[in-house]
Formats: structure tokens, C-alpha cells, sequence
């Protein structure tokens, strides 16, 4: 919720365009992870009521790529057709997507990352993660008392993902009982964290905590161990969803 509060302060200074003017943006284009997700939700949901708070008429287009880099390749492809003043990016992927960021600045059209970063953007709009995986693995850590098998669940090829995993592995440093453990790819989705936690269940013989880059494969490690195990295990992760 904050970084929309955050992207909803910033638009104007991006259009170049005081919110006080009658005219504004006419067309705005988003593109993110994937919007069952509560995060974009409302990270969408802000960008939206700040369009709307600098032109009412403004034309939005909002678009779910489901982390597939094909289909945002797509996404900004058609995007772009439609010649937006602005398009909101929150890339599946912070590098390959890079030539699509380049062939919307060469149309003229404003690109702002947010969540992750997107080389070539024109301005990026993002939280802290390398902070927020520091809290949720130092978190852990006390949890345990400083010993136990703590398993890292990695997710899509992103920024916010690697800061987060950076953020969990210092926090970790100070802790020399914990054993780190290096999980499967959760793909940012309830059911890549359910699969990926019961691969790993399968390959380690303890896990006592585990750090989920996101909510949505915490969910879903959460489904994954079995009965015995959920009320030992320990699950953090970032981004507060409901």
C-alpha cells in the first residue's frame, strides 16, 4: 500500500504535469507480475486513483503478465501501440525485459519501473527489500535461538527478489547456528511455494524455518507440510497481504 501512496505522489513529477491542471494524462498503461495478487492489486489500485485525481477522463489500461516474460513482452508490444503518456512496469523479469523498456522510450512514451527495477526506465518506485529480508530472516533466527536448518525459497529472475534473498543472508551472517539451505524456485505463486517447499521437504532431512520471497509462495508453503511439521516450521515472508 505504501509504494502505490508513493507512485501516486510521483506521477505528476513524471508527466511534468501539476496535479492542478484541468488536462493531464490521457492514456496510461500497467503491466505487473500478476494481479491475483493482493501487492499489485494495490499497487494498481493507487497508480489508478492517482490517474484519475489528474485528469477524471484519463483511459487506463491494466494488464496481469502472470510472471511470464512472453506475455509481458506482448503486453508492452501492445502498450505501446496504444501511444500511453506513461507506462507503470512491474517487470517478471529486471533484465530481459530491458528491450521493450528502450522501445517504449523510443516512442516517447515515460516508463517507471515499480516494485523492480527495469534498466533504461525513467524513474523506479520501490520499497526496501534488501531491509525487508534482513527483518524476516533476523526474525527467524531469534525464533530458532540461533540454531536450525533455515531454507531460503528463491522466486522470479526480479530485483526485489535478489535484494530480499541479499537482505536474509546478511541478517544470517550473525547468526553462525543457522544452517542455510538453498530451496527450489517458488515462481511467486501459492502453488510454485507449495510444490517448491515439498521438492525440498524431500531432498533435506530437517528444516526448521523458512523464508518465502513473497506471501503468495508462503501460502503455499504453509499447504505443503504436513501435519505434524506446521506447527513446528517457521514461515516469514514479505509484502503483508492479508
Amino acid at each position: 500500500m505504501r509504494l502505490a501512496t508513493v507512485i501516486l505522489a510521483s506521477l505528476p513529477l513524471f508527466l511534468a504535469c501539476p496535479p492542478a491542471q484541468a488536462f493531464g494524462p490521457q492514456r496510461i498503461g500497467i503491466t505487473v507480475g500478476a494481479l491475483d495478487n493482493p501487492f499489485y492489486q494495490a499497487l494498481t489500485r493507487g497508480a489508478i486513483q492517482a490517474a484519475h485525481s489528474l485528469n477524471p477522463s484519463v483511459q487506463v489500461t491494466s494488464l496481469s503478465a502472470n510472471f511470464n516474460l512472453p506475455r509481458q513482452r506482448e503486453q508492452m508490444r501492445q502498450l505501446i501501440e496504444q501511444k500511453p503518456d506513461l507506462i507503470l512496469l512491474g517487470a517478471v523479469d529486471s533484465r530481459a525485459i530491458a528491450p521493450q523498456v528502450r522501445a517504449a522510450r523510443a516512442a516517447g512514451i515515460v516508463v517507471v519501473a515499480v516494485d523492480v527495477d527495469a534498466p533504461g526506465a525513467d524513474g523506479t518506485v520501490k520499497s526496501d527489500n534488501r531491509q525487508a529480508g534482513e527483518i524476516s530472516c533476523r526474525h527467524l533466527a531469534q525464533q530458532l535461538r540461533g540454531k536450525g536448518a533455515l531454507l531460503i525459497q528463491g522466486g522470479p529472475p526480479v530485483s526485489s527478489v535478489s535484494d530480499r534473498i541479499a537482505g536474509c543472508r546478511a541478517a544470517l551472517a550473525a547468526f553462525p547456528g543457522i544452517r542455510v539451505l538453498n530451496g527450489v524456485n517458488g515462481q511467486s505463486s501459492s502453488l510454485g511455494g507449495q510444490r517448491a517447499l515439498q521438492s525440498d521437504l524431500a531432498r533435506f532431512a530437517a528444516i526448521d524455518a523458512v523464508f518465502a520471497t513473497n506471501d503468495r509462495q508462503a501460502l503455499g508453503c504453509a499447504k505443503a507440510l504436513p501435519p505434524q511439521e506446521s506447527g513446528r516450521v517457521r514461515i516469514a515472508s514479505v509484502d503483508g497481504s492479508p
